[in-house]
């Protein structure tokens, strides 16, 4: 069932931290594999995700999400950012991560962490960067991932930005087509032998 549909950027609603279990699967879905796979398991991934959700200085903070909502029920969603925010947000990041690996998790984090770090090619300061974007299941295949990726780019472009960057996995054709389509051009592409996956590091503008 669908109703209205219209986008809020989170810092517009009242007590956001309301919506983080509505938010929660998309996200982590939308930075699946490597989530699972950085934390070793889904419920340490998930208890990382809620901790950055609710951290101002985050990747994925709530004040950086522009919901999807239709019916008012958030369905979906994307997290933008500058280039030149992303490098500070991945530092903080990193310490909130290690809290949640423990002491005896942290050793094999730091090691996976790594192996991600060599798969990312950095974002430019003046780049607009797609963190993460993604609809519930039960919403799919109905436009509106091209919808939240239009809302993306135009945001970017009403905050003076010119250059778009994300970064999707090879195998996610869906996904690299639907980026294709608005002129995102692949330019670099980085292989993990440990993880088995091949990440396409996309640009417009």
């Amino acid at each position: 069932m669908t109703g209205a549909r219209d986008f809020r950027a989170l810092t517009d609603v009242p007590s956001p931290e309301r919506f983080v279990s509505d938010l929660q699967p998309w996200i982590h879905e939308a930075g699946n594999p490597y989530l699972d796979w950085l934390f070793g398991a889904p419920d340490s991934a998930r208890a990382a995700l809620a901790a950055w959700m609710v951290s101002d200085g985050s990747e994925i903070s709530l004040g950086r999400v522009v919901g999807l909502f239709e019916g008012g029920n958030p369905i979906g969603g994307y997290v933008g950012l500058s280039g030149s925010d992303l490098a500070k947000c991945v530092r903080k990041d990193a310490i909130t991560a290690l809290k949640v690996a423990g002491r005896d998790g942290r050793p094999a984090f730091l090691e996976r962490a790594r192996e991600l770090s060599d798969l990312r090619r950095p974002v430019e300061p003046d780049e607009w960067f797609l963190s993460k974007l993604g609809v519930l299941v039960p919403y799919r295949r109905g436009g509106r991932g091209r919808a939240l990726l239009e809302d993306f780019l135009g945001r970017g472009a009403q905050a003076g930005f010119s250059r778009f960057r994300l970064d999707v996995w090879a195998r996610d054709e869906h996904t690299v087509r639907l980026y294709e389509s608005a002129g995102f051009l692949t330019f670099d592409e980085t292989f993990s032998e440990e993880m088995g996956m091949r990440l396409l590091a996309m640009r417009l503008g």
